[in-house]
């Protein structure tokens, strides 16, 4: 019984990252199996467990090659022995990729009516470091125009990544910008959004706070919030006695944020209910009312 085969996975590496090896026996290992020395011909680069077992009625076992940052390639040779028979397999280990910057940020249509969606594109200089990848941070620089996400992941392995853009109605062409930032590099590209008839009122916000028939002290004034609405630039809430809203409410402020407090009420429970209100001032749909109590 001797050491058929020493293969490694991937035969090359980034220093600092490991590859896994795989030692193969003639025959299966006997009662109380076969252990098959290890070892590497520059252990600064990489380095491997003494021995491995081959457990009984086996004919393989693995092992782990660890290696080291290095500031140019090497070339390192991997042995296992056995019986005299000594097998040897090469592992590349190459210095880190240069690190990735962003090289550009472009948007798919650039002009297109409002209220349609615009893809992202995000292109990096190298290809995105193992494991994560990279992140890169968007904005617009007018949220009311057009939402992006916080960022988006150019996946290990890659150099680009798509991201979406929604974008508001409106009725005079306006421009926004969108940016991308990837450490200190910064990219930005114009997205232009042109006047369209409006498809129809703006959705209802969905409630968020109090929650559904929460229980809130009197002592104070309760705090309503909501996620703010694509086009909207206020925001109209209502609360009142009855769930049905059918005579004037107890309550009606509009406000510019998607928050506000209002309040103390008396013991009893109560009904809230939002809408938004685009730049023509026209309304959006009401929420459906949400109930909540104060003790």
């Amino acid at each position: 019984m001797s050491v058929f085969a020493i293969t490694l996975t991937p035969p090359a590496v980034s220093g600092g990252y490991p590859s896994e090896g795989l030692v193969t026996l003639t025959i299966p290992a006997p009662a109380g199996g076969a252990t098959v020395s290890l070892s590497t011909s520059d252990d600064s680069t990489a380095t491997v467990p003494h021995h491995v077992v081959v457990t009984a009625g086996s004919k393989s076992a693995a092992f782990s090659v660890k290696t080291a940052p290095v500031p140019e390639e090497r070339s390192v040779r991997v042995s296992a022995e056995s019986r005299e028979t000594t097998r040897t397999v090469t592992l590349t280990v190459t210095p880190p990729p240069p690190p990735a910057h962003l090289a550009s940020l472009t948007l798919n249509p650039a002009t297109l009516a409002g209220g349609h969606a615009s893809q992202g594109t995000v292109m990096l200089t190298e290809a995105a470091p193992a494991p994560k990848g990279a992140v890169v941070e968007l904005a617009a620089d007018d949220e009311t125009l057009a939402d992006v996400p916080t960022a988006v992941t150019v996946s290990a392995g890659q150099r680009a990544a798509t991201f979406a853009v929604k974008t508001a109605l409106v009725t005079l062409s306006k421009s926004v910008t969108i940016t991308a930032a990837l450490g200190e590099v910064t990219k930005s590209a114009a997205l232009r959004l042109t006047g369209s008839a409006r498809l129809g009122p703006l959705p209802a916000p969905a409630l968020e706070r109090p929650a559904e028939r929460q229980r809130v002290g009197r002592a104070g004034p309760v705090l309503f919030g909501w996620p703010g609405v694509i086009g909207a630039v206020s925001y109209t809430i209502q609360v009142d006695r009855s769930s049905t809203f059918a005579t004037a409410a107890l309550v009606t402020r509009t406000v510019p944020a998607s928050e506000v407090s209002v309040g103390p009420f008396a013991t009893q429970t109560f009904w809230w209910r939002v809408r938004a209100n685009d730049a023509s001032g026209a309304p959006g749909h009401w929420s459906p009312p949400r109930p909540f109590s104060v003790y």
